[in-house]
């Protein structure tokens, strides 16, 4: 078990991260643990108690449509991400936001390149636990960069969608 004693960029702030990815679980530890991130793989092997001090980790590969019904019921998904070129990220935000209503915390953590943190905020991803020497206290200025976007993402709609509701006028193609 690897304690994850890191600072988190969540909420446009900077946090202390009380989660700890645990690597392997072993049996009978889950009296004593609490606020763990347990891998996925693992979940179907043991018989977890079902509360919110559990959260799991998984890797890009992750295949969402065999999921169990309960991976939606943990308050923390923390999606680890070994190789900054791997964007499969994007997708598993965007589809536990959008098809499963996942309404817990989706966590970016490890290799995460700075310019691709708009986009993954955009598509879901709610707190950021990067690798390397990264000052967390500069990520707020990664999350923002444009004024206004104009492509929907899994907060907001298109940006032409809200013009139309502030004119209450239908949007016509030329």
């Amino acid at each position: 078990m690897k304690e994850n004693k890191k600072k988190l960029f969540r909420k446009n702030c900077v946090i202390d991260d009380d989660w700890i990815i645990c690597e392997s679980f072993v049996q009978g530890a889950s009296e004593v643990l609490r606020k763990h991130l347990i891998p996925f793989e693992q979940m179907d092997q043991y018989s977890f108690p079902r509360h919110q001090e559990w959260g799991v980790w998984v890797t890009a590969d992750l295949d969402l449509e065999n999921r169990p019904d309960y991976l939606l019921a943990v308050p923390v998904i923390a999606i680890l991400l070994s190789s900054p070129e791997d964007g499969r990220i994007f997708t598993i935000a965007r589809m536990l936001r959008q098809r499963y209503h996942f309404q817990g915390e989706i966590r970016a953590v490890g290799n995460v390149p700075l310019d691709q943190l708009y986009y993954l905020a955009s598509c879901g991803c709610d707190s950021f636990a990067l690798s390397g020497d990264v000052r967390l206290d500069d990520i707020g200025n990664y999350l923002q960069p444009y004024s206004e976007n104009y492509q929907e993402n899994v907060r907001r709609p298109p940006l032409f969608y809200r013009r139309a509701s502030l004119t209450d006028q239908p949007i016509m193609a030329p």
